[in-house]
């Protein structure tokens, strides 16, 4: 029993018409009444009443409602063979900031080593507002944006994946690690960014100056930082507060190996813009870019 005996079952059951059938499937008549012949005795049933204009026997409307759904079945499996095989040479355009990149680095070496003759790039830009014209200018075909609040494209989709805590970086030395881990068993504890007041940081001016949540923060704090370095990058804000000559914010994953003994996060108390949103931006995403997706969502729990 193959798929073109089913074909050909379900086309006669359909036109009720051995004849309109051949001609459809384009065979002769005799071969096609010879299969259907060969395919009843080989199931040991009748699967058309020829009496009574070739209605179906009540074993013939399962067996249809089954090859239906097996044709079906083969039918989707064909065309998803089909596509994996298009993704195999299609060409992908992803882009990131050094905030977003950190977290998909591993699934980008996993993708690229599963589409490997695909052509993929990743373009690194600066900041999110940056990636977001690139992508409406057809630079890049898809973009990981790290955002505070919601992310508002006019003319892209954006599909939220995770959210990711800020954590205040601390060097260990500071007298302030001692006074608010004593009491805490917490992974990061608490603490209240106005203790920090007096101190110097190493975040960017730019950032500072316009509306953004850095700002907000601070103002809710009661200060305005001392800016030590003037930096957007994570792992040179981490190189400053571990040799003791700031404070900066990072997320967890941002410490070196070598610094993880000179650096202590904590969790800012009742500061909720502390929250940052990760999410994939796209227009029309390809079958390429889709897997990409798919695979971001999948590692997501991992990460």
């Amino acid at each position: 029993m193959s798929l073109r005996h089913m074909e050909f079952a379900v086309k006669i059951s359909e036109l009720k018409s051995f004849t309109k059938a051949a001609s459809e499937l384009g065979i002769a008549q005799p071969s096609l009444s010879k299969s259907i012949m060969l395919l009843e005795k080989e199931l040991g049933i009748e699967i058309f009443d020829r009496k009574n204009g070739l209605e179906l026997t009540y074993a013939g409307e399962i067996y249809i409602a089954r090859a239906k759904n097996m044709l079906r079945l083969n039918k989707e499996l064909n065309n998803e063979i089909r596509g994996l095989s298009s993704i195999k040479t299609g060409k992908l355009v992803i882009g990131a900031t050094s905030t977003s990149f950190k977290f998909i680095e591993k699934i980008i070496a996993v993708f690229c080593s599963r589409f490997s003759k695909a052509d993929i790039r990743i373009v690194h830009v600066h900041s999110e507002p940056a990636l977001i014209e690139m992508l409406k200018s057809g630079e890049l075909d898809i973009v990981y944006a790290a955002h505070f609040g919601e992310l508002v494209a006019e003319g892209l989709e954006c599909e939220f994946i995770k959210k990711r805590r800020l954590l205040l970086s601390v060097c260990s030395s500071h007298p302030a690690v001692s006074r608010a881990s004593i009491n805490s068993t917490e992974k990061y504890p608490k603490i209240s960014l106005s203790e920090f007041k007096s101190d110097k940081f190493a975040i960017s001016s730019k950032i500072l100056k316009s509306e953004s949540n850095f700002k907000k923060i601070f103002e809710n704090a009661g200060f305005t930082p001392q800016i030590f370095c003037d930096t957007s990058y994570f792992y040179v804000a981490n190189a400053m507060v571990a040799a003791g000559l700031c404070v900066s914010f990072s997320f967890a994953r941002y410490i070196f190996e070598t610094q993880k003994d000179y650096i202590t996060l904590f969790d800012v108390a009742d500061e909720p813009l502390l929250d940052v949103s990760f999410s994939v931006v796209y227009k029309k995403p390809s079958k390429l870019a889709k897997e990409f997706i798919k695979m971001i969502k999948a590692g997501k729990s991992s990460e």
